[in-house]
C-alpha cells in the first residue's frame, strides 16, 4: 500500500466533475495506476460554491475515514487544486502540515478578497454585503447566488500563506480573474522553495499546450514512474 494518497480540489463555481479534474484522475490512472480522489467540495448541487472552513473539514474527515479505513495512520496526502481548491489546498497544508507531502497548484486564489474588490470589481464586497448575496455564473453558466457569508468565512483565512512542503504553481499569464501577480507574491515571499510555471493562458488553463504542461509538471513534482502501481 502507497503512503501517500492523491486528490484533486476544484473551484469556485466548479465541481467535481469538473474536466480538469476528470481528465488528471484518467490520466494519472492510464499511466501510474494511481487513483485520484475528485473532492467535492461544494454545498450543494445547484450550489456550486463552498465555504474554505468547511472544505478543509471535508478534507479532514477523508483523512480520517481513509486512517480508519486501511489501520493507516502514517500516509500523506499529494494534493491538485485549481484556483479557490489550490488555495484551500496550500491552507490545509499550511495547518496540517504533517499531513501533505506535495502541492499543485492551478491558478490559485490568493489574495482573493482584495483582487474581488479592485479594478472593475470595485466595490463588490461592500455592495456584497449590503445585498446579503452576490449573483455569479455557474459550470453551464447557470446563474447561482452566493451569501456573504462566503466572504466572511474567507476573510477568516490569511489572503497569502507559507506552505512548507514542496510544490508547484502553474498560473496564466492572461488570468483575468486572479492576476499572476499573485502567485509571483506567493512563490517570492511566502514560499521561496516552490517553483512557479507561467504559461501563455487565462485562468481556466485549458489549452492544449497548458493541460500537457500539467501533465508534466505533476509528474515531476510527484516523482512519478509509470511502473508505479498502488
Amino acid at each position: 500500500m502507497s503512503k501517500h494518497y492523491y486528490g484533486y480540489l476544484h473551484g469556485f463555481a466548479s465541481s467535481s466533475d469538473s474536466w480538469k479534474g476528470v481528465h488528471l484522475k484518467g490520466f494519472l490512472k492510464q499511466y501510474f495506476g494511481i487513483p485520484l480522489h475528485l473532492f467535492d467540495l461544494n454545498v450543494a448541487k445547484d450550489k456550486p460554491y463552498f465555504l474554505v472552513s468547511d472544505a478543509i473539514s471535508k478534507l479532514l474527515h477523508k483523512d480520517f475515514e481513509i486512517s480508519e479505513a486501511t489501520n493507516q495512520a502514517q500516509f500523506t496526502w499529494r494534493l491538485i487544486g485549481s484556483s479557490l481548491g489550490a488555495y484551500t489546498a496550500a491552507r490545509f497544508a499550511n495547518l496540517f502540515p504533517w499531513r501533505v507531502d506535495k502541492l499543485v497548484l492551478l491558478a490559485p486564489a490568493f489574495n482573493l478578497v482584495e483582487v474581488w474588490n479592485s479594478g472593475t470589481n470595485d466595490n463588490l464586497i461592500a455592495n456584497w454585503k449590503e445585498n446579503g448575496y452576490q449573483e455569479f455564473g455557474g459550470p453551464q453558466s447557470q446563474p447561482f447566488s452566493v451569501p456573504f457569508e462566503f466572504v466572511e468565512d474567507l476573510q477568516k483565512h490569511p489572503p497569502f500563506i507559507s506552505v512548507p512542503c514542496e510544490g508547484i504553481v502553474i498560473h496564466g499569464s492572461e488570468d483575468q480573474v486572479v492576476p499572476l501577480t499573485s502567485a509571483q507574491e506567493f512563490v517570492e515571499h511566502y514560499s521561496p522553495h516552490w517553483k512557479l510555471r507561467v504559461v501563455e493562458d487565462d485562468h481556466a488553463l485549458m489549452k492544449q499546450s497548458t493541460i500537457r504542461i500539467i501533465e508534466k509538471e505533476t509528474v515531476s513534482c510527484f516523482d512519478l514512474k509509470e511502473t508505479e502501481i498502488i
